[in-house]
């Protein structure tokens, strides 16, 4: 697999993406589909999950029996990194600032209907098949954008040809698709 063109601009990767089922005004390495967006580097991701137990005492006993009571949220936290690389196309200042607009917006509700606020959308993350084997759907629940002070920064848009995104996901699974041990061995819980 190739990491960049001619020149050094990088390349994106087919297997690592984030959808959603809003469209963005063209978020980088969109391919077409401005409901994709491609990383063209490989993020900082950490997959986190915990079993809850509950204690039972016994007489006698010197330690209580741990009983399992429920598994806690999947979390996915997720760093993208990105980089001015051109003055315009895929990888401009105004592209990643469209890109972290559309990611930020994810945290909002979207435009009432009837009166009636509607959550933000499920999103899908697709890290090869680290996460799972089929696209994870994930709810951003938090996001934080660090602005690099020791890069260069663009006149025109105002952000720095470096830019850090940490983003915060839930797993969500419809639930007659809940994911027992079993499917995480085999496919992730997808």
């Amino acid at each position: 697999m190739k990491a960049t063109r001619k020149g050094g601009r990088l390349l994106p990767i087919d297997e690592c993406y984030i959808w959603s089922e809003m469209p963005a005004a063209g978020p980088l390495y969109s391919k077409g589909d401005t409901n994709y967006l491609y990383f063209d580097n490989i993020p900082d991701v950490s997959d986190k999950k915990s079993a809850k137990y509950n204690d039972e005492t016994g007489i006698g006993r010197t330690a209580p029996f741990k009983i399992y009571s429920n598994s806690e949220n999947r979390g996915i936290s997720c760093e993208c990194h990105f980089f001015v690389q051109q003055a315009s196309g895929p990888q401009s200042a105004k592209a990643i600032l469209d890109t972290m607009r559309w990611l930020q917006a994810h945290v909002y509700p979207k435009e009432p209907e009837g009166g009636t606020y509607i959550p933000p959308p499920i999103m899908q993350i697709k890290l090869f098949k680290n996460l799972s084997e089929e696209p994870l759907c994930v709810i951003l629940t938090s996001y934080n954008t660090k602005f690099d002070p020791s890069v260069p920064w663009d006149e025109e848009y105002g952000i720095p040809y470096k830019l850090d995104i940490s983003l915060e996901f839930e797993v969500v699974y419809q639930s007659e698709n809940l994911p027992y041990a079993e499917d995480i061995k085999t496919s992730g819980g997808a």
